[in-house]
């Protein structure tokens, strides 16, 4: 009962969006920061009274540090510049702006990412496999047949961008890379066929990230060998190509002189250098809390079509990731933010250079280009990106220990 229990929690982390997108359910993401809030009283708990329990290493403190540090340099922020005025805005910014890293890293720390990935080997991996081959089937139907899982408008060659059941095909695209992450985690031969399909119906959300992480997917395999004895390199091209996509993705925006993404990465820009070093602090640039707060700050430094002409904000001020870190956490905060990823990176590879924790990571990285994948999904992301690196360390020694 325990691992049905837990797997289904797993398929609803998978697919709430597509979930609360069918009831027609607006603003479901607030179960997330409830979520991020237990998890810290119990970890907490935990810490005070059953500190034994507790499986935390070097990585693990440097990643909380960063995090203290970091918020700390957010709220000196707004103590000094004073764009949002309100204590809630402010600390549900602090909150949105945890939950990928301090997710991940607790869920590490209270061994809970090991209770997910025994669930899901258990039970969960045969539902995630059956809605694989129900997603690729009416992805294949949707491209001739108006089955209203193509609503996005978007074709490219006659290909339709898909988006199954999900709100957008961005979040039906991350969806897919994740399982991809849950698939390659196994390392099963029989789940090739299943990854495949997979690979075949993220294409076919037509998402520029999804196609850059999916080829990047297959070089790694090709050359995991190399990759793994050569890991400096990897992670030097692994940020060669980030930066890449971001540049080219940031000219492309520079071409349309009414983007909403330019403006955000131009603004942001001009606030790290008349801010620094600390930065406008939470709530204040490049999220749609920002908006709703009523930030100031747009009133100098504006994103184009990020308030409607009532004045109300629009999806446009969280439309991509990396202006809100730049913006809010200044010159130091950059730095900081820079090394965190790194040190979460280094914790994926500790025990095992893993392909499929990887995947995800270098998805989320890349994404952050072009959406604020961390403040949307990142609890999802963070609870999957666990099980799939306790999957693969769990595999590895096993595998080590028979040999």
């Amino acid at each position: 009962m325990k691992n049905v229990l837990i797997s289904l929690f797993l398929i609803f982390i998978l697919f709430n969006n597509c979930i609360f997108n069918i009831m027609s359910i607006s603003n479901a993401g607030k179960w997330t920061v409830f979520f991020v809030i237990l998890l810290i009283v119990i970890f907490l708990f935990f810490t005070i009274f059953m500190p034994q329990k507790l499986v935390l290493n070097r990585n693990d403190i440097k990643i909380l540090f960063i995090l203290v540090v970091m918020v700390i340099i957010g709220v000196l922020g707004n103590i000094k510049f004073k764009y949002v005025e309100s204590y809630t805005f402010i600390i549900t910014d602090i909150i949105d702006f945890l939950k990928f890293p301090l997710t991940f890293v607790l869920l590490k720390i209270l061994q809970f990412d090991k209770l997910f990935a025994e669930s899901y080997l258990k039970v969960g991996n045969k539902i995630v496999k059956l809605v694989v081959c129900l997603m690729f089937i009416c992805g294949l139907i949707s491209q001739v047949v108006n089955i209203g899982m193509t609503p996005n408008g978007r074709v490219w060659h006659g290909i339709k961008a898909y988006s199954f059941l999900f709100s957008h095909p961005t979040y039906y695209v991350a969806t897919c890379i994740f399982i991809l992450g849950l698939l390659i985690s196994e390392n099963k031969q029989k789940n090739t066929i299943f990854e495949i399909i997979l690979i075949i119906s993220t294409l076919l959300g037509l998402r520029t990230k999804g196609l850059i992480v999916i080829v990047m997917y297959l070089v790694i395999k090709i050359f995991h060998k190399f990759f793994k004895e050569h890991r400096l390199i990897f992670g030097s091209s692994s940020l060669l190509i980030a930066y890449l996509v971001g540049k080219i993705k940031l000219q492309e925006y520079m071409a349309f002189s009414n983007s909403a993404r330019e403006s955000a990465y131009r603004e942001s820009m001009q606030i790290i250098g008349n801010h620094f070093p600390f930065g406008s602090g939470f709530a204040s640039f490049g999220s749609y809390l920002s908006g709703t707060a009523g930030s100031t700050i747009y009133a100098r430094y504006p994103i184009v079509e990020g308030f409607n002409q009532f004045g109300y904000p629009t999806a446009l001020l969280g439309d991509t990731g990396y202006p809100y870190y730049i913006a809010q956490f200044g010159f130091i905060g950059v730095i900081l933010f820079v090394y965190l990823l790194f040190l979460i990176y280094k914790s994926l590879v500790e025990v095992n250079f893993n392909i499929a924790s990887i995947v995800i990571f270098l998805y989320l990285i890349v994404a952050l280009t072009s959406e604020s994948s961390l403040l949307n999904y990142g609890v999802e992301a963070a609870v999957v990106l666990a099980t799939v690196n306790s999957i693969s360390n769990k595999i590895y020694l096993k595998g080590k220990i028979e040999i």
